[in-house]
């Protein structure tokens, strides 16, 4: 019995519903992909989780069987959501999420770390991705870390929500990158005005637009002066209705 035969018998012991074949990675004979297609219980979470995932994982390479997973979802089946599944299968402790910026093109992928992170773990993700994009076939751009990119804070974001509200999702992103910030793609702006929202700091309107709630702007304050947020709301609605 070959070793991918192996994985596979012991994946579909383990009520593992594999996608495919058990793909062997071309520039490592010890390491083997598996596509696995996933589901959602009762609950809405998906089955199986990245911890079940881990232990699986774990445990075949006590058996000296070197295999990451790829989760496939036939309602999403995106390449991020297959990137994100995968590396954060791989690294639980290090990634708190990931996202892609133009997945139709050469991919940028955005990790948001838990921790700091040294050279080398830095360099263990990046092989990951690039081991990743290469088995789903896409080409790979780049893999940035949002702990050593100029990415947005909760407060700058409420700052500049403060400053062109009602502003929508779109232009929001248009105004933080005009102010020198990186918009890591995909679920990143949306993810952050939704933890906003239900922290009580936002609210969107029916047109879409987002707004201060009177909470945050408690919260930020003000300031006297030229640099004062109420100063430079008033000249962002002057430009707007010159």
């Amino acid at each position: 019995m070959s070793n991918e035969e192996t994985i596979r018998e012991i994946l579909m012991s383990h009520g593992i519903d594999l996608a495919g074949p058990i793909v062997k990675d071309d520039s490592d004979e010890m390491r083997s992909y598996a596509f696995i297609r996933a589901a959602q219980d009762s609950a809405g979470k998906r089955i199986p989780s990245n911890f079940r995932l881990k232990q699986i994982s774990d445990y075949l390479l006590e058996q000296n069987m070197h295999v990451s997973f790829i989760v496939t979802d036939n309602n999403i089946g995106s390449i991020e959501e297959t990137t994100k599944s995968a590396l954060m299968v791989s690294f639980p402790d290090l990634i708190r999420n990931a996202f892609i910026s133009s997945p139709n093109r050469g991919a940028l992928i955005w990790v948001e770390p838990k921790r700091f992170l040294s050279e080398a773990d830095e360099a263990g993700i990046r092989k990951k991705c690039i081991d990743l994009l290469k088995v789903l076939g896409h080409p790979l751009d780049e893999v940035r870390f949002t702990s050593t990119e100029n990415t947005p804070t909760r407060t700058v974001c409420l700052k500049c929500i403060r400053q062109h509200a009602p502003i929508s999702k779109d232009k929001l992103a248009e105004a933080l990158t005009n102010e020198g910030f990186h918009i890591p793609g995909g679920e990143w702006l949306p993810r952050m005005l939704d933890s906003l929202r239900k922290a009580g700091l936002v609210m969107r309107r029916k047109d879409g637009g987002f707004v201060l709630t009177y909470i945050a702007l408690l919260n930020l304050g003000t300031t006297k002066g030229s640099g004062s947020p109420d100063i430079e709301r008033a000249l962002d609605l002057a430009r707007r209705h010159h």
